[in-house]
């Protein structure tokens, strides 16, 4: 009997020691359409980002992290979910809102008395679109009367006015619609007044009417390539606009006793072209531009992870099982797609995940993939059919197609890449489109406005 105390006492001290760790909050800030080679974190050389370089010396970087889709609402119901929408949703294209009885990070920190809220500022997250409200003590649209006000300082207000009146623990999800286009900066942070032809970034690149509902290019080609410099200076003012205020709820968080030990994620729901391949925006096409974003976590409660960069492919579905290690929640792995990064927050290092899938529309909202494994990569369309190969080592630009080549060891990764897209295509996305067919209900008109306003919808 006496043998047995000490493993009683270990196993009561380990319970403890996980509601422990459960009791601190959690706190996401998803900026839409932020790519990651545009912060100083990243390596960027304009100062875009000061608050959130500062930032992320405490913490840890995921130098090549994925969003799980290119656009915002299947990405960010991947990233809640830890599921690729294509297991969640009816159809191919990402438009479908999550299918009830799903769980979501929300739904299980509530269950473990967290105090819940989601602040955003799109119409992509309305209910109607998206679902994802379940679970959510506090959900609150914060956008202003026009569609695309970014509005990010009334976003980080109700994020703090929230924090103060929690119950710890609290989970707050902030999503903030800068750097999304139109890049209409209230300031110049660069000491260049952009002239007014720029102020309507997508008619004047494009040259489409601004979001005349049927005649949105889903394509977003570059009418005007000499227009894209000053574009980018748009963008990455934005980006340092967005930097200021966030950089409030950063210092806020880092002094305010109750949320110093919180866990605090930076990252975005995807990219953004600036003309690297004939194109704006995001959502057409699949190339590094769009799709790398940032992923920075910071964990006060693990000091090997202060500081860390963390070199090798991950993915967003990762976020929620890790979000749940990091805070001593148990949970059956195989109810996730993603896997827990925790070990990159200890003194060991877990083996780097090698491949990343990111799914969801091409161009006019083809259906699309692409395949990250190693140092090769593949941009798979599904409705068109066509493939492309790069090798990103050795052109990281993406500018070389391999597809084509005989070489053997571009044949062997083409097999490669392609057999894994098979295997995910047949367990993950292809049953459930062919099950349940797209059965999306309509939108109510008010929401239609807004995503067309957006660019989202024809």
């Amino acid at each position: 009997m006496p043998k047995r105390i000490p493993t009683l006492l270990a196993t009561l001290f380990f319970a403890v020691a996980a509601q422990a760790q459960a009791q601190r909050s959690v706190v996401i800030i998803l900026m839409d359409s932020l790519r990651a080679d545009h912060l100083q974190t990243y390596g960027y050389a304009r100062e875009t980002s000061p608050n959130i370089l500062a930032f992320s010396r405490k913490a840890t970087v995921f130098e090549q992290a994925y969003p799980a889709a290119s656009w915002t609402r299947p990405s960010i119901l991947a990233l809640l979910t830890g599921r690729y929408s294509s297991e969640l949703t009816t159809n191919l294209g990402g438009g479908s809102p999550l299918t009830n009885g799903h769980p979501t990070l929300a739904t299980v920190l509530r269950s473990w008395k967290y105090t819940t809220a989601a602040f955003y500022n799109t119409a992509q997250l309305a209910p109607a679109a998206a679902n994802l409200q379940g679970g959510f003590d506090t959900y609150v649209d914060y956008g202003g009367k026009k569609y695309i006000e970014a509005n990010v300082g009334q976003g980080v207000d109700k994020t703090i006015e929230f924090l103060e009146a929690a119950r710890k623990p609290a989970f707050v999800f902030l999503h903030v619609l800068d750097p999304h286009h139109p890049y209409i900066p209230t300031r110049d942070y660069f000491g260049k007044v952009p002239t007014k032809k720029y102020l309507d970034s997508y008619s004047f690149a494009t040259g489409v009417p601004t979001y005349h509902p049927d005649r949105v290019d889903q394509c977003y080609l570059v009418k005007d390539m000499s227009t894209v410099p000053e574009m980018a200076e748009l963008y990455d003012s934005e980006i340092r606009e967005l930097d200021v205020e966030v950089g409030r709820l950063l210092r806020y968080l880092e002094t305010e006793k109750r949320y110093r030990d919180a866990l605090v994620i930076i990252t975005s729901d995807h990219g953004e072209e600036l003309g690297e391949h004939g194109g704006l925006f995001h959502g057409a096409r699949f190339y590094e531009e769009s799709l790398r974003i940032p992923l920075i976590i910071r964990d006060p409660k693990y000091p090997y992870s202060i500081g860390r960069r963390v070199p090798g492919v991950v993915s967003q579905v990762d976020v929620l099982p890790t979000i749940l290690s990091l805070t001593g929640i148990n949970y059956p792995e195989s109810a996730y797609s993603g896997k827990s990064m925790l070990l990159y927050f200890t003194r060991r290092t877990p083996p780097p995940r090698d491949t990343v899938i990111v799914e969801k529309p091409g161009c006019g909202f083809d259906a699309a993939a692409s395949v990250r494994k190693g140092q090769w990569k593949m941009i798979i369309r599904i409705t068109r059919p066509k493939i492309e190969l790069y090798d990103l080592q050795a052109d990281p630009g993406e500018k070389h197609d391999l597809s084509g080549s005989k070489a053997a060891n571009v044949r062997r990764a083409y097999i490669d890449l392609y057999r894994t897209f098979e295997t995910w295509y047949r367990t993950v996305n292809r049953p459930l489109a062919t099950r349940n067919g797209d059965v999306t209900p309509p939108l109510p008109p008010e929401l239609r406005e807004r995503l067309k306003a957006l660019g989202y919808l024809q």
